[in-house]
């Protein structure tokens, strides 16, 4: 019932030979380092040294799951060209081992490869490990066949976990370690862990020799290039910092790590989307204030997270996490450049073009031109200053919600609110650089367009499969049946009655549920929209159901939305992440003592897997009875010219109409999708966040959803959506990005 891992796999069109250029390249390069030309990387109180020379470090984050390989080139020349020396990743080791033993490092999956095309682009790279990531990935970027192992606890000083993070480790290494700068690769510095100060406090002394293990770990492993931890490190490792805004933080870090220099992890330019959440963006003047206010204050390194953040494609994303990973970002999910891109650009460039003042000049103490009423003169105006010979870069800050007047350099200058000035002086006199306030004269506006072609659907029913029901005992944790390669898991159980009548039945169940009774649907018994967060009570929710004397078949459909992306999620180690009745089921208060069958995944996941379309043989041959509003799957066909897949804009799918479910294009499941609107204004999240603007309210949290050029091919291409809701497709349609 089940697909299997590799077929449900994103691949692409195009492949890297083993005989290319790359394979050339790196032999060029290990040539140069046994020839002693090969780089090193260390780091003092100032900056990262790359080559002996201290580096100003303008990074992005990009996830290489989250985009194709066909989007790869053009993502980071146009990263480079906004002024980006350093593009940042993640590992994620549930999508690298899926299941035990079994690894993929193919398609966009293809790391090594990813490496590769930075260092050709000439770009540095800054490798997050893990083991644990978050990043709004399926269970936070640990796999979920963890859970399996006895005595099991994550992220602690923990054998069974701690054996199985340095087996990873050690497998990474082999595969991509010749990619680190002292090898002649891109790769400058290495992240393990991540965000630990998040649940330190759950683990306490155990947590903290953990992390030190991680180090441990990570230098027996391969690991050559300095090593950084964000929020919370031991001794030894650089620690950095992630938020939309970290300034106020440097001089404490500054005190606590005096011999390292000050580093941003992750300078937020967005949010991530939840269903039934509206979009969140973040004004680029507000970027471009902070980032400011970091360099001013010694900060030498800086990662825009997320610069793409792409798409979470097939089941990927954490629970309750959007297809759309957009994140308002700077390129967007369709690899394209944005008006904050380009932007951001002339910051990058102008800082970059006088990075010897920031890294060789002397920091003059800060000036207080005008007081503030906060700490460090948060709402006052400051100025801070580097100076090298005959020259200074001056960065003036107004960090007030109103315009100031302050006398700067001998010149009176009126300061618009949450602005940052750059001057350059030279020989008494200054000229304005830079200044947030300034409008860019760059405008960049997407829409989608109708492709015109016309979408004929034909339906077929989904049903339970009898011959799969297998006893289970309640309460149970249906992913050591799914593996996690399936969202959905059937439950069945005979009731027996003394008459008719109804009942109040509650289940406690992850994430939703839908009740059938006699083969007649009863109720959906989860509220429309889940917590992203939740504690022990909210998984329990009543049903009334309708009894008749005698015998009652009571079957239930439960379905995952993504596993939780760390410990808070469920307020326990996310070794303990269960899906399925996670509770036992009472009827009335008493608790229901019957036998329970359960069945995983669906016959049309076993149709894609084996045909890449719905096949009704593959029903037939079931055996089963489909169930009155049970989900059912929908599939459809476009014809696609040779000239259109040249057409470099990208495609595509308008979900208006649709309810929730899953789409596959040519056999391949593309993403989860789900058209919950999101709440008004009134009761958004993050609606009065002071670095967040949220918009979209009282519409779907995603309409749009990206098909990769990558899945598409001349010819007829098949689209297939399991819709669980009973929605229509009519309003559905195929778009370019333009």
């Amino acid at each position: 019932m089940v697909a299997t891992a590799e077929s449900s796999r994103l691949s692409t069109r195009k492949t890297l030979p083993k005989n290319s250029k790359y394979s050339s390249l790196w032999k060029k390069l290990r040539k140069m380092r046994n020839n002693g030309q090969g780089n090193s990387v260390f780091l003092d109180n100032r900056a990262v040294l790359i080559g002996g020379h201290r580096a100003l470090i303008f990074s992005g984050a990009v996830h290489y799951t989250r985009s194709t390989p066909e989007m790869w080139p053009r993502i980071l020349s146009e990263s480079k060209r906004a002024g980006l020396n350093t593009i940042e990743t993640y590992v994620f080791w549930e999508q690298h081992e899926p299941q035990e033993g079994v690894y993929d490092f193919s398609g966009c999956r293809d790391l090594g490869r990813f490496l590769d095309l930075c260092h050709e682009a000439g770009m540095y790279v800054i490798l997050r490990i893990g083991p644990y990531v978050c990043a709004e990935t399926n269970f936070g970027g640990l796999p979920w066949w963890l859970i399996t192992k006895a005595g099991m606890v994550t992220r602690t000083l923990n054998k069974p976990f701690m054996d199985a993070v340095d087996g990873w480790i050690r497998r990474l290494l082999a595969e991509i370690g010749d990619r680190q700068i002292t090898r002649g690769g891109p790769i400058i510095l290495a992240q393990l862990e991540n965000e630990y100060s998040n649940v330190s406090g759950r683990y306490g002394a155990d947590g903290q020799k953990y992390l030190e293990w991680c180090v441990q770990s990570g230098r027996a492993a391969g690991l050559e290039v300095p090593l950084i931890m964000c929020e919370g490190a031991p001794d030894g490792v650089i620690s950095t910092l992630n938020g939309f805004s970290v300034w106020a933080r440097m001089d404490a870090l500054r005190k606590e790590r005096a011999s390292q220099p000050i580093l941003w992890t992750e300078a937020w330019t967005g949010w991530y989307n939840t269903w039934g959440d509206a979009h969140h963006i973040r004004p680029t003047e507000d970027i471009a204030y902070e980032v400011l206010r970091f360099f001013a204050m010694g900060g030498t390194g800086v990662n825009h997270y997320m610069w793409h953040g792409g798409t979470n494609f097939e089941r990927d994303g954490m629970y309750t996490q959007a297809a759309s990973y957009d994140f308002d970002a700077p390129i967007d999910e369709y690899g394209l450049p944005t008006d904050k891109s380009e932007r951001l650009g002339v910051l990058h460039r102008m800082l970059q073009t006088h990075a010897d003042l920031l890294l060789h000049g002397e920091r003059l103490p800060p000036e207080v031109l005008v007081l503030g009423d906060y700490p460090q003169n948060a709402d006052g105006v400051m100025l801070h200053a580097f100076k090298l010979d005959d020259r200074e870069l001056v960065i003036v800050i107004n960090g007030n919600d109103w315009p100031k007047t302050a006398r700067v350099r001998g010149v009176q200058m009126t300061l618009p609110h949450k602005t940052a000035v750059v001057l350059l002086g030279s020989g008494g006199k200054y000229e304005k650089l830079y200044s947030t306030a300034d409008r860019q004269p760059v405008e960049i506006r997407r829409k989608m367009e109708d492709s015109g072609k016309s979408l004929a659907w034909k339906k077929v029913a989904e049903e339970p499969c009898p011959d799969a029901w297998k006893g289970v005992a309640i309460p149970h944790n249906m992913l050591f049946a799914t593996r996690d390669e399936t969202d959905y898991g059937w439950y069945s159980a005979t009731v027996q009655r003394e008459d008719d009548g109804r009942a109040v039945m509650r289940i406690g169940v992850a994430d939703r549920a839908t009740v059938w009774v006699n083969g007649r649907l009863v109720g959906v018994p989860v509220p429309a929209r889940l917590k992203e967060d939740r504690k022990p009570g909210d998984f329990l929710f009543d049903i009334e159901v309708p009894l008749r004397r005698g015998g009652n078949k009571i079957v239930i459909l439960v379905n995952s939305v993504g596993l939780i992306k760390g410990d808070w999620g469920i307020d326990a180690p996310q070794s303990e992440e269960r899906r399925g009745l996670i509770a036992p089921v009472l009827l009335d208060g008493e608790p229901l003592d019957v036998e329970w069958g359960f069945a995983a995944g669906l016959i049309g996941e076993r149709s894609m897997a084996l045909n890449g379309i719905i096949s009704p043989d593959v029903f037939s041959a079931s055996g089963g009875t489909s169930l009155p509003e049970a989900p059912v799957w929908l599939e459809t066909s476009f014809d696609v010219s040779n000239r259109e897949l040249e057409d470099p804009r990208p495609w595509a799918f308008d979900a208006t109409g649709l309810g929730k479910g899953m789409m596959f294009v040519n056999g391949r499941m593309l993403c989860r999708y789900w058209q919950l609107a999101a709440p008004d204004a009134r009761h958004a999240r993050h609606n009065r966040h002071p670095h967040l603007v949220t918009t979209g309210h009282e519409i779907p949290t995603q309409r749009f959803y990206h098909i990769p050029a990558d899945l598409l091919h001349v010819g007829r291409n098949s689209l297939v959506l399991l819709e669980e809701l009973g929605a229509s497709p009519e309003a559905t349609g195929i778009f370019r990005r333009s």
